[in-house]
C-alpha cells in the first residue's frame, strides 16, 4: 500500500519581544506532494524601455511590511505601500561669450555703427543661440537695443561700446563687447580765390572770442580773408582772420583802427596750418600751428554784419585754398603754446562750428547749438582732404 504524506511548508513567523505572535506559510496556496520532480516557474516580466538618462525620471518603488496579527487564525498581516524616487533634472551649460566688432572700425560722424558678431558663441548642448544687443555712449546707456546706431546720433570724439549677450533658450552667457571712437570726416571745401565763399548769419562776441580754422593755402599774394565779419561800408569794426602776403593776421576792429596782430613769418602753401585769432577783452593776438604770437592792445567794436568764410565780401578778399573746420568761440581758447586738435567738439562756449565735411550739396552745417547754417556760393568744391593727409 502506498502512503502519501503532506509536506508542511516553511513558515514565516513574526516575533515580538522573542515571542512568536503569528506565522504564515511562505506560499500558503501551494501543497507539495512527494514526487520525483519539483517545478519552479519564473513569473517575472519586463515591460517598456529603460529611462532616458538625460531627462528627469520617476521610478515607482514597492515595499511590503508586516502590520499586525490576524486575530482569527493568528497569522501575520502585511500592508503594501508604493513610494516614488525622482532623479535631478540635467544642468544647462550657458553659451560662451562671442567675439564682437564694430563696423566700421574707425567711424566718422557720417557713418552708421553696426555691432557684428565676428565669432559665434558655443553651446555645450548644441542649442540655438540668439543675441541681445545694447549700446553705451561715453559710458552711459544710449538707449539703443538693436545692432545699429544711426549716424545722426554720433558726434566727433564720442566713445561708443556695443555688447552682444548670448542666450541658448534657457540661460544667458557672458557678453562680448567692442568699442570705437567717432573720428572727424576727412573732407573740406576748396575755394578758387576768385568768387567762392560761404555765407552765414552774424555772430555776436562782444567781450572775448577765438576764431580758428584749418587751412591749406594756395596763392597767398595780396590779402585773403579766411573768416570775416568786417565790411568797408562801416570800417574798423568786428573781427577778421586771414592771410596777407603769406603772413596770417587777425583784426579786432576798435572803431578807429583795425587793431591788427600779424604773424611775423610767411607760411608755406600746399600744407595744412592751424590759424587762430584771439581777443581776451584787452589784447588781440594770433597763434599759428600751436605757437602763440605777440599781443596787441585793442578795444573791440562790433556791428551786425553777416559772417563769411573765404572772403571779405565787400572788398573781394577771396581765399585761395582748402579749408577744414571753422570755429568761433565766446572765450579765449589759447593762452600759451599748444598742440592743435582736429575734430572739435561743441561746448557751451562754441558760437559756431562748421566742420565742412558734408561732401556734397550747397549747405555747410553748424554743429553748435546756434544752428547757423552756411550757404556755399561760387564754384567751391568738396574735397576728401584734411590735416594729416
Amino acid at each position: 500500500m502506498t502512503m502519501n504524506y503532506l509536506r508542511t511548508q516553511p513558515l514565516l513567523c513574526l516575533l515580538v519581544a522573542s515571542t512568536v505572535v503569528g506565522c504564515t506559510p511562505t506560499n500558503p496556496s501551494t501543497t507539495e506532494t512527494d514526487s520525483d520532480t519539483d517545478t519552479d516557474t519564473d513569473t517575472s516580466t519586463t515591460t517598456g524601455e529603460p529611462p532616458d538618462p538625460t531627462t528627469s525620471t520617476t521610478v515607482p518603488m514597492t515595499t511590503t511590511e508586516p502590520t499586525g496579527t490576524d486575530t482569527t487564525d493568528g497569522t501575520a498581516t502585511t500592508e503594501t505601500s508604493e513610494t516614488t524616487e525622482t532623479t535631478a533634472p540635467p544642468v544647462n551649460t550657458p553659451p560662451t561669450a562671442p567675439v564682437v566688432a564694430i563696423e566700421p572700425a574707425m567711424p566718422t560722424r557720417v557713418n552708421d555703427l553696426t555691432c557684428v558678431v565676428a565669432t559665434e558663441s558655443e553651446d555645450a548642448e548644441g542649442d540655438s543661440i540668439t543675441y541681445a544687443f545694447a549700446w553705451t555712449r561715453d559710458g552711459e546707456d544710449a538707449g539703443v537695443a538693436s545692432e545699429t546706431v544711426t549716424a545722426d546720433q554720433l558726434e566727433i570724439g564720442q566713445v561708443w561700446e556695443c555688447s552682444a549677450t548670448p542666450n541658448d533658450g534657457t540661460d544667458d552667457g557672458p557678453a562680448g563687447t567692442a568699442s570705437a571712437t567717432v573720428l572727424p570726416v576727412c573732407a573740406g571745401v576748396d575755394f578758387d580765390g576768385n568768387d567762392d565763399y560761404i555765407a552765414a548769419a552774424y555772430i555776436s562776441a562782444p567781450t572775448a572770442w577765438t576764431i580758428e580754422a584749418w587751412v591749406n593755402p594756395g596763392d597767398q599774394s595780396g590779402q585773403r580773408a579766411i573768416v570775416s565779419q568786417a565790411d568797408t561800408s562801416d570800417q574798423y569794426k568786428n573781427f577778421e582772420l586771414g592771410i596777407k602776403n603769406s603772413k596770417p593776421y587777425v583784426f579786432a576792429g576798435n572803431g578807429a583802427d583795425w587793431g591788427e596782430a600779424a604773424w611775423p613769418n610767411a607760411i608755406s602753401s600746399g600744407e595744412w596750418h592751424h590759424i587762430a585769432g584771439i581777443y581776451d577783452g584787452t589784447d588781440v593776438y594770433i597763434a599759428v600751428d600751436g605757437v602763440v604770437g605777440a599781443k596787441v592792445t585793442s578795444a573791440f567794436v562790433e556791428t551786425d554784419f553777416p559772417l563769411h568764410i573765404g572772403t571779405r565780401l565787400s572788398d573781394g578778399f577771396f581765399f585761395d585754398g582748402k579749408v577744414f573746420e571753422v570755429r568761433v568761440s565766446s572765450t579765449v581758447r589759447y593762452t600759451e603754446d599748444f598742440d592743435p586738435a582736429i575734430g572739435w567738439i561743441p561746448d557751451v562756449d562754441t558760437l559756431a562750428l562748421w566742420r565742412l565735411d558734408e561732401g556734397e550739396g550747397a549747405v555747410a552745417a553748424d554743429s553748435s547749438d546756434s544752428v547757423n547754417e552756411g550757404t556755399i556760393n561760387g564754384e567751391a568744391a568738396w574735397v576728401l582732404e584734411c590735416p594729416g593727409t
